[in-house]
């Protein structure tokens, strides 16, 4: 494609007849040896693509990968929707082998604060819905929540900021979360135990209803959420995270609002700890182009990369140390809503798959807490994101996208570079270039370093060859891709085949294509040596977790028990008196580093890599199922070390008060 093509000569001067002498059959032949020499160089140049290489190092743990890149916005209406049913068993069929293993739903855009430029959208208000089914996008919430249920997915729910009120946010949190909200008793439910939630949809956008009167600046509109998020958290029985909107779109602008670092710097100035994470839509064109052409939609995502890293994320660092938040608090970034705004009805192909993929290697890359595709259906069919003719076995490419990264990518996030790989640049509006490059990519691991899976998209419509080189590793047992084949942006089907792959030198990546490379080692990573010990007892719970108790000879070394899954509940890390990190961490570990520090009685391990201390382990800290806490150790994969959603294995360091759990309970 021409679009994907740098010249090589930029600007080539020819003389004219009119000139005032003629070339001399010897300059001929000179001109066209230099210009066969550069037909040569154009062609080996074009050859030469298989230099490119692609580096992991599954020694540098970056973060957790999460799952809530697999994620949809809801949207719609049960009524009248046909095949309903079977759709919802169709998407709820792919389930995430990482992470956090839910898929994410999100329930809000049209359904809160309403639309100025549409009549019927007038805002969203869930008291006066009971029983409702539509007319679009108005009905009974519980609506929304059984289809979260049916696909088994963590639920996100905007709230109603610019036609509601503190006082029905509350009311909302309550009927979710509130182990004694009346309504929901009278209906004979349990607590929904929704922990996301969005304050407002766009509403940094002037056509959002309350724009003009609640969210007019940055600053007004976290003054007013200030309000929301107190009351909101004082009606649930369980820890909630709140999101408040840091712009419109990919550009983190709104009308009327500073934009970019300063909205980011004015909202955590004015939330402090009451903010969890920033919201972007990541739709493209806005920024970069305001035709539709392809191009520009496969910058978007390096633009968006680019935003993120030199603007929005130190913004967010600083305000933190500015405000002296603690860096237990995490204020995350958060894609609720993207696509790529070519709506077609019907057809929902190549260049809207490979879009859904390169968003998803951002947010695994960036540890951007949600992805969230827009939109599961809508009532018209020219947004819908999986399903062609409503028919849940006529699936598009991007479902085949969703279900080949859930069944796919591995836990953990490691450092992956590039060199050599082919380019492209297109200018935004501000006429700032973006260079794109062809392959965008992820590398993850499981916690034993057994294996990497990358995700590799080809944005361009040629094929791309590259080597792939992991550090650390010898020879492997087995690798192979498992690649959708679009060919060209305009297809509306994509292929998927597999192969088994003898090396990982020059692996072709098809034109417009999403490949899984996925390699098993014969050597786990190199770990950190540990002091020898006399004698190891070691019992297995019923729910296969399984206790050791390890006293050695060596000085240093002291005992630790398993203690249990506990959840943090108040959303600051309250074991935390020292804390430290290690890409091979185990209880033992961790409990050596505890009794230094302390000498503590309690460790609690984290993500897999994060060690916390402290004397006890707080009362309001619910102990949960130990499947909940389903990380292995790096450094032993016997032993758990946390789970997601802050939840912590936590260890007893030495006797801790004569070896009970309840001796730890503060």
């Amino acid at each position: 494609s021409p679009l994907l093509q740098q010249p090589l000569v930029t600007n080539m001067e020819f003389l004219s007849p009119s000139s005032s002498y003629l070339l001399s059959w010897r300059r001929c032949c000179l001109l066209l040896c230099v210009m066969l020499l550069m037909m040569m160089m154009l062609s080996f140049s074009d050859c030469v693509v298989g230099q490119a290489t692609i580096v992991v190092d599954r020694s540098v743990i970056l973060h957790n990968a999460t799952s809530y890149i697999i994620s949809a916005n809801r949207n719609h209406v049960p009524q009248g929707e046909t095949n309903l049913a079977g759709k919802l068993a169709k998407y709820g069929s792919i389930k995430p082998a990482f992470g956090q293993k839910r898929k994410m739903y999100r329930i809000g855009h049209g359904i809160t604060d309403g639309r100025t430029d549409y009549s019927y959208m007038t805002g969203y208000h869930f008291r006066d819905e009971w029983g409702q089914n539509g007319p679009y996008p108005y009905d009974d919430i519980r609506n929304a929540l059984n289809e979260a249920h049916t696909m088994d997915a963590e639920v996100i729910m905007v709230v109603n900021f610019g036609t509601g009120s503190p006082e029905e946010a509350g009311a909302l949190v309550s009927y979710l979360n509130n182990v004694h909200d009346a309504t929901r008793i009278n209906q004979n439910l349990p607590p929904f135990n929704v922990k996301y939630f969005e304050l407002g949809n766009e509403i940094s956008w002037s056509t959002e209803r309350g724009h003009d009167q609640y969210a007019s600046t940055e600053i007004v509109y976290a003054t007013r959420a200030k309000l929301f998020a107190a009351a909101m958290r004082a009606n649930s029985s369980i820890p909630i995270q709140i999101g408040l909107v840091g712009g419109t779109n990919s550009n983190w602008y709104g009308n009327g609002w500073s934009g970019q670092a300063t909205t980011v710097t004015n909202i955590i100035n004015i939330m402090k700890t009451d903010v969890d994470f920033i919201i972007y839509h990541g739709y493209p064109s806005w920024p970069l182009s305001t035709d539709a052409s392809p191009l520009p939609i496969m910058a978007q995502n390096t633009w968006n990369r680019n935003l993120l890293s030199r603007t929005i994320f130190p913004a967010i660092e600083a305000a933190m140390k500015g405000n002296n938040i603690s860096s237990s608090h995490t204020i995350k970034v958060a894609n609720t809503e993207y696509f790529t705004s070519l709506y077609q009805a019907g057809q929902r192909g190549t260049l809207e798959a490979l879009y859904t993929a390169d968003t998803m290697v951002t947010a695994l890359n960036l540890d951007i807490f949600v992805a969230n595709n827009f939109c599961f259906d809508h009532g018209d069919l020219a947004d819908s994101l999986f399903f062609i003719n409503n028919d849940p076995n006529n699936t598009t490419p991007i479902y085949a996208t969703h279900k080949l990264v859930a069944e796919s990518l591995r836990d953990l996030v490691v450092s992956i570079n590039s060199s050599g790989l082919s380019t492209s640049s297109v200018k935004d509006q501000a006429g700032v270039t973006t260079v794109v490059e062809s392959l965008s990519y992820v590398a993850t691991i499981d916690a034993n370093h057994a294996g990497v899976t990358l995700l590799i998209v080809n944005k361009f419509e040629q094929d791309q060859t590259a080597s792939v080189s992991v550090l650390g590793s010898s020879s492997f047992l087995r690798a192979s891709q498992n690649v959708l084949v679009g060919k060209q942006w305009s297809n509306t089907n994509m292929i998927q085949t597999s192969q088994p792959l003898s090396t990982l030198s020059n692996i072709v990546f098809p034109a417009a294509s999403i490949s899984i490379i996925d390699i098993v080692y014969q050597n786990q990573l190199t770990t950190t040596a540990r002091a020898t010990t006399t004698t190891t007892t070691t019992t297995t719970t019923s729910t296969g977790i399984t206790t050791t108790t390890s006293s050695g000879s060596t000085t240093g070394k002291h005992d630790v028990t398993y203690l249990g899954c506990y959840l943090e509940t108040d959303n600051n890390r309250s074991i935390n008196a020292a804390n430290m990190s290690h890409p091979q961490m185990y209880p033992q570990m961790c409990g050596d580093f505890c009794y230094a520090k302390g000498p503590y009685e309690i460790a609690a391990v984290e993500n897999g890599v994060n060690c916390y201390c402290g004397n006890n382990i707080p009362a309001n800290h619910p102990k949960e199922a130990d499947s909940d806490c389903w990380m292995k150790c790096p450094g032993d994969s016997s032993s758990s070390c946390g789970g997601s959603a802050w939840r912590e294995s936590v260890y007893c360091v030495t006797k801790c008060n004569g070896g009970s759990e309840e001796g730890g309970r503060g």
